[in-house]
């Protein structure tokens, strides 16, 4: 189980406006959730019920770990990697499980299922045979702003009019999902709070309070319509203050069902979520790197500190976290860097922080020491822009002739930041 980010900062050598007691971080959700699969349908026929029971069991138990396994793998299909997993593999995988809703009549038996797996075996199953690399970490919340658009009645809702949508995707959001999702509560509160038509109007102070309202650094809205051929899905976000369509999803549907096909767009949207932060992450035990690193944090002021320190405490990148030094305008962390750099890049750059390696260690070569600070950061799609050793070759990093680039994949060098300090940081 991954530990918790640390909860508190000690305060060194700050002025009275920074010497205060910071609030605790959000706690990291735990590892072994992803690792429960909920809602496992059982139905099955046989001879009489007992044995049904034991087929359906054997059957839902597979279907489990095709959904885990979808779950956890960056492929985008991880039952195609499945099929040739025997049960009695997949059983030895199995901690425990739970059955809900039995019904059992002379043939047939039917029921839910959760099951929990092992997560430490789990991991070492998958690694063993091959199938692909690990997505071990969860997302932060995710503020989600489900909006019908009605052809019929050219209106496009939230809240003003009775949202499905909404009300379907809120008796049902998943925690074991890759990205946990947080809905509207839809009531008055929230329409007195921001206005749905300017949300979509690209009024980003809008979204700022939703944001703030429920505790969210992310915002998704998806836009769904219902057609007689099915369902359409387009996906909005602001990047920057840019409202940007980011995905359009067709699902073509038969019957009349709405609440069916609200279920398959909820379905259709998670997925979304969770191919994206797995791009995001890239995350797998056999090649991702794990540097003992030195963070220097470069603010302006106390308000700005505090909102660094909560983006790097969150960062899925990032581990247990002790303070070193806070000064007036930068502070000094130590921690576990996880993952390959470009991800690290990406995943600050998604909160426009900006990671480099500050100076080389002459002295220990197994601590790296980094700078961040807010700017420019780059999106996941500027990567193609990025040297065969992952520094940006415009923008974002500095390109003078005095700036080298060590011979180890992505690491930043500038000769001129490492004079800002008198020789290396002392570690333990």
């Amino acid at each position: 189980m991954f530990g918790f980010k640390s909860r508190f900062f000690s305060i060194l050598g700050l002025c009275a406006v920074l010497s205060m007691v910071l609030l605790p971080s959000s706690e990291a959700f735990a590892e072994e959730e992803l690792y429960i699969v909920r809602n496992v349908k059982l139905d099955n026929q046989a001879s009489n019920a007992v044995e049904a029971r034991d087929i359906a069991i054997e059957q839902g138990q597979v279907r489990a770990f095709n959904k885990l396994a979808e779950r956890l793998l960056l492929e985008s299909d991880g039952s195609v990697l499945m099929e040739d997993v025997s049960a009695e593999s997949i059983a030895a995988l199995i901690s425990d499980f739970e059955i809900q809703n039995e019904r059992f009549s002379d043939k047939r038996y039917s029921a839910n299922m959760t099951v929990r797996f092992k997560a430490d075996e789990v991991k070492s199953f998958l690694e063993g045979e091959d199938k692909g690399n690990l997505v071990e970490l969860k997302s932060d919340p995710v503020l989600v702003l489900p909006f019908i658009k009605d052809v019929s009645g050219n209106i496009t809702y939230l809240w003003s009019r009775e949202n499905l949508w909404l009300k379907i995707w809120q008796k049902m959001p998943d925690s074991t999902q890759l990205v946990p999702v947080i809905l509207p509560d839809g009531d008055i509160g929230d329409a007195a709070l921001a206005n749905e038509q300017l949300i979509l109007t690209g009024d980003i102070s809008e979204v700022s309070l939703m944001k703030k309202q429920y505790q969210s650094e992310r915002v998704v809205i998806p836009v769904g319509e219902i057609t007689k051929d099915g369902l359409t899905v387009k996906i909005y976000e602001y990047i920057g203050s840019n409202l940007t369509e980011t995905k359009e999803i067709i699902k073509p549907l038969e019957g009349d069902d709405p609440a069916y096909k609200w279920t398959v767009a909820i379905q259709s949207v998670q997925k979304y979520l969770n191919d994206e932060w797995k791009k995001q992450l890239r995350y797998s035990s056999k090649v991702s790197l794990k540097q003992h690193a030195i963070l220097n944090v470069r603010f302006s002021s106390a308000r700005d500190w505090i909102k660094l320190k909560r983006l790097i405490e969150n960062n899925p990148h990032t581990g247990d976290i002790q303070m070193r030094a806070l000064k007036r305008d930068y502070a000094e962390l130590e921690t576990i860097l996880t993952g390959d750099i470009l991800a690290i890049q990406n995943s600050f750059a998604m909160e426009n922080l900006v990671i480099r390696q500050k100076f080389a260690n002459a002295y220990n070569n197994d601590v790296r020491y980094y700078e961040i600070y807010e700017g420019e950061g780059m999106l996941p799609m500027q990567n193609e822009m990025m040297s065969p050793y992952g520094v940006a070759t415009q923008g974002g990093y500095e390109t003078s002739p005095n700036a080298v680039i060590e011979q180890r994949p992505s690491l930043y060098i500038s000769p001129e930041l490492s004079r800002d300090r008198e020789g290396p940081y002392e570690t333990e």
